[in-house]
């Protein structure tokens, strides 16, 4: 049988996902692609497009656009097409919408990538493939009706390699994979997710008009923008400052309101940390007050935070960050100072990626992951799987699908830690219980399944499974999909965790080496 090579995962895995996924990873960044990126050299290695001005002042840009002109500014960078980089910069100030561009010639209104429309001040980033090489990196307003005025500073283009580096919350492009790793940098394994839409429109804007800052009894908390470096290693989490409660029925909150939520089961979450240590907050997500809360101590590191409730008919939800001590179940504090980033809300049991959005609702499209069965020499007649997973979902009807092959071939399945595994061809279906239950609790899961003619076997945790056994029972792999991971069919019974190997084998290994590879 013949054997093929490949470099890494990617090689060997058929992945998509319609949108962009964040996901904690080790990123490091190549040399800087912007000359005068900082305009410390005034406009040098910039200039005006078309019929646009620039100036400097003070170390940063001027940019002047033209009534219903394309015009902008562009530099000269060199990026080569299929690559990585991630592009950063600041709006000092705003006058509607600021659009970024690769070019192929500056002055042209031949736009080549667009890397999307800005509004807003503040820190604005954007990761990106390069669709072709590109010789400029352009700022234009796009043809708008009006004159409209930025100002500008610290542009950067760098090259993004991942798997070294620093850990960061890195919003990946679509179609990139997801290798997510721990806080304490151990590798997970490729996150699998299905799709989800977070409904707060500001994820990462809490001093926004939009997040309502309440306070009864005493004053409401002060926000200060982009006062934090974030998990994605910018300035961009906000500073807020919670007063002392301490009387029954005082509150200080950070709140939004989602009216008319259809039934259903929520998760709200957020990322948090003190500024010396300690700190607490309460999260809550309700239809009623009082309400039962998560308590939240905070450390000088990030912690995401997540709580969930259920409505059974239509209802307003209400989100907090803060001190409600008209919850008996929450504790006055002492003054404190703690920061605020990247807040999901969303429909579902269980919290999923960050999804940031910048005034309008955003939706994660499912990760859809899948090998040719014609890459690593699949025997039809006999084989065996080993894979290593774990899950956040922890809902006990739903099922997991870990390893399939179309509709008709589910090698590797859970469902609510009982009935581990299966195989079904179409009509005949061997279902294995396993002896020790499966704890979807996020922990590493080892499971391994074999096959022939003469029947199958599973183990999982170095226990073998028991339960009815099919002989003859090989489902054929499905050319059109190969065998999908983390998913049945390529677009249902999504895994939700991480698929951290996959192992396979062209025989049937005995039951000894299913337990041992398994412990």
């Amino acid at each position: 049988m013949g054997t093929k090579n490949f470099s890494n995962a990617n090689d060997l895995i058929t992945f998509s996902r319609a949108s962009g996924g964040t996901a904690l990873r080790k990123v490091a960044y190549g040399s800087e692609l912007v000359t005068n990126g900082d305009f410390s050299n005034g406009t040098t290695g910039w200039q005006a497009s078309l019929s646009g001005s620039i100036s400097e002042t003070s170390g940063q840009l001027t940019l002047s656009t033209n009534n219903g002109v394309w015009s902008g500014a562009s530099t000269a960078i060199t990026i080569q097409a299929g690559k990585l980089y991630r592009a950063t910069f600041d709006i000092i100030s705003s006058d509607g919408t600021l659009y970024l561009y690769t070019d192929d010639v500056a002055g042209s209104a031949s736009k080549i990538q667009g890397l999307g429309g800005y509004t807003g001040t503040g820190t604005k980033s954007v990761s990106f493939v390069a669709s072709s090489s590109a010789a400029f990196i352009t700022f234009t307003n796009v043809n708008v009706a009006t004159d409209n005025t930025w100002v500008i500073d610290n542009v950067s283009v760098k090259e993004v390699t991942f798997d070294q580096g620093d850990l960061t919350l890195f919003n990946h492009p679509a179609d990139i994979p997801r290798i997510e790793y721990d806080a304490d940098g151990n590798v997970l394994g490729l996150l699998v997710e299905e799709s989800r839409t977070n409904l707060v429109e500001y994820s990462n804007d809490f001093a926004n008009a939009y997040w309502s800052k309440s306070g009864t009894g005493v004053s409401v908390p002060v926000i200060t923008a982009n006062s934090e470096v974030s998990l994605d290693g910018t300035q961009n989490a906000d500073k807020v400052e919670f007063p002392a409660v301490s009387t029954v029925d005082t509150f200080s909150l950070v709140t939004k309101t989602f009216s008319s939520r259809a039934a259903g089961t929520y998760t709200f979450s957020v990322y948090l940390k003190g500024q010396n240590g300690g700190e607490t907050v309460y999260l809550t997500l309700s239809n009623a007050v009082p309400t039962t809360s998560t308590e939240c101590v905070l450390t000088t590191e990030w912690q995401r935070f997540d709580i969930t409730t259920t409505i059974a008919t239509t209802a307003t939800l209400y989100t907090n960050i803060g001190i409600d001590l008209r919850d008996p179940s929450e504790s006055g504090q002492t003054a404190q100072t703690v920061y605020f980033y990247e807040a999901l809300f969303e429909l579902g049991s269980f919290p999923t990626s960050a999804i940031p959005t910048a005034g309008a609702t955003a939706t994660r499209s499912a990760d859809v992951a899948s090998i040719p069965v014609a890459d690593f020499g699949y025997n039809q007649s006999e084989g065996s799987w080993l894979m290593e997973w774990d899950t956040a979902d922890t809902d006990s009807v739903v099922a997991k699908y870990i390893l399939s092959s179309g509709t008709s071939a589910r090698v590797m399945y859970n469902n609510a830690g009982t009935s581990a595994y299966y195989s079904f061809d179409g009509s005949a279906v061997s279902t294995y219980t396993a002896p020790t239950p499966i704890t979807l609790d996020g922990s590493l899961i080892k499971a391994a399944y074999a096959e022939n003619e003469s029947g199958s076997s599973v183990a999982h945790t170095g226990v073998l499974g028991t339960g009815s056994v099919n002989s003859d029972l090989l489902p054929n792999y499905n050319s059109t999909y190969g065998w999908s991971i983390g998913n049945l069919n390529n677009n249902q019974g999504f895994l939700n965790g991480h698929i951290k190997s996959i192992k396979y084998f062209p025989r049937k290994l005995t039951a000894a080496q299913l337990q041992e590879l398994t412990s």
